[in-house]
């Protein structure tokens, strides 16, 4: 047996056999493949075979390990190791995603697929311009341009070639020797780049957005309580922890239960954890928003909930404090985040008043057809509701609820206003009535309920 205790959260107990926890075939996989040298190929078969293993097994681990960002599968290429991206740099983009991404083969240089781009070029210039915008680990973006395309391949650049045009073969081999990938696409530049682009604004959003992951306590940093110990095991614990939740793994590390002071009240001392524990229990995931995860606290009244993953897998939990304290600590009125995503976009036009806010259209806001999409609406109302809590009594709000009528289309470069109606706001929960006008004219109405976290 092993204890160790983790002094701002949830003190749990770690129980094996030998103390060490038995390993699945999964995990074994896994591990297997992170231990992997970036830029191995790997195959359902190779794998199953050298772990002596399953291909369904197999197949499923490589799944999982795409999924977590190891490794990556490339069209006419196969499955390849790579390096998994800081969450900081999660919009910078290997070369593996950008043949993905502009539906594009790899025709040479598979050597460096794995690497990270570096910065982009356009090759639209004479060869003496280009050279002065390229450095090495540049993806130089160009046309049907040989000579262009061999000198940047001398000054350590990538090149992505575009509308079809398949270079001759001195130049795949001069890629291949330098480990450059050399990518085809049917798509032209502008098509290319507005891809590309697109994708690394989507990128950027979701690395704005706070996960679990960011802010969870590891299993190795806690305690959990065994299904086959006894009810006098959890009075120990609970002498030494002095807490009274605790997750229930099984000899495998697998999530099983939860067992609270509730569950072991008046309970015969001898009686095992997996008669009396509750096996119902809220999970999360590691890519779960904060503000999903605080929304189900505060709902349901968690104070804990246990983090798993794919294979439920304990990895470590989230308590309520830590979930509030996070999204006070990140709140939208802190400096310090100065990607142009739509929202910070939107709020530097922004111009607050006492019941609302003030903005202007941009073409951002409006969808594929030049209507103000419900979306950037949306982002409008949630912002009016926080900046009118937060001056009413310095409290934060996360949208729960929302009701939206659209009444009249706005036109780009308008400026509009917000009108934030206060109908009830208590300790734990608020209803606004919000009001959208292009001048004096209503254009748009919602009803929206919120869960309120207020400062200390």
């Amino acid at each position: 047996m092993s204890i160790m205790c983790y002094k701002h959260s949830v003190c749990i107990i770690i129980k094996t056999q030998g103390g060490e926890i038995m390993k699945s075939k999964h995990q074994k996989i896994l591990e297997y493949i992170k231990s992997l040298p970036i830029g191995s190929k790997i195959s359902v078969r190779q794998v199953a075979k050298e772990l002596k293993v399953s291909e369904g097994t197999a197949y499923r681990a490589i799944k999982e390990s795409e999924n977590r960002g190891f490794v990556s599968s490339i069209e006419r290429v196969g499955t390849v190791r790579i390096q998994k991206k800081e969450r900081d740099n999660v919009e910078k983009l290997s070369y593996s995603e950008i043949v993905n991404i502009v539906s594009g083969q790899l025709i040479a240089g598979r050597g460096g697929v794995h690497e990270i781009v570096q910065d982009f070029a356009i090759g639209a210039m004479d060869s003496e311009q280009v050279g002065q915008h390229i450095r090495k680990g540049t993806l130089l973006i160009i046309g049907n341009r040989p000579k262009i395309i061999e000198m940047s391949l001398e000054k350590g650049c990538a090149i992505l070639v575009t509308g079809g045009y398949v270079p001759n073969d001195s130049i795949r081999a001069l890629a291949d020797s330098k480990n450059l990938p050399l990518i085809i696409t049917p798509h032209d530049t502008f098509s290319v780049t507005h891809l590309i682009n697109r994708v690394t604004n989507d990128q950027i959003i979701k690395r704005d957005i706070i996960t679990v992951e960011s802010i969870y306590i590891k299993v190795e940093k806690l305690y959990t309580i065994n299904l086959n110990d006894t009810v006098q095991d959890w009075y120990n614990l609970q002498l030494k922890a002095g807490h009274t939740r605790y997750p229930v793994v099984n000899e495998y590390g697998k999530l099983v239960g939860i067992v609270t002071a509730r569950d072991v009240f008046l309970q015969d001392k001898d009686a095992l954890i997996k008669e009396v524990m509750e096996r119902k229990v809220e999970t999360t995931t590691l890519e779960t928003p904060i503000s999903s995860v605080a929304n189900t606290m505060l709902s349901e009244g968690y104070e804990l909930i246990p983090v798993i993953d794919s294979k439920n897998t304990l990895l470590g939990v989230v308590t309520r404090k830590i979930v509030i304290n996070s999204l006070l600590t990140n709140n939208r009125f802190q400096d310090g985040n100065n990607n142009d995503t739509f929202d910070e976009i939107m709020r530097k036009g922004i111009v607050p008043r006492a019941d609302g806010l003030q903005v202007k259209v941009i073409p951002q806001m409006l969808d594929q057809f030049g209507t103000f999409s419900s979306s950037a609406l949306l982002s409008i109302i949630d912002e009016s509701i926080h900046i009118t809590s937060y001056n009413y009594n310095r409290s934060e709000v996360l949208m729960q609820n929302t009701t939206l009528y659209f009444l009249k289309s706005v036109p780009l470069d308008r400026t509009i206003t917000t009108k934030v109606n206060i109908l009830d706001i208590g300790r734990k929960t608020a209803k606004f009535d919000v009001e959208v006008y292009d001048k004096t004219e209503l254009v748009a109405k919602a009803m929206v309920t919120c869960q309120v976290f207020q400062r200390n």
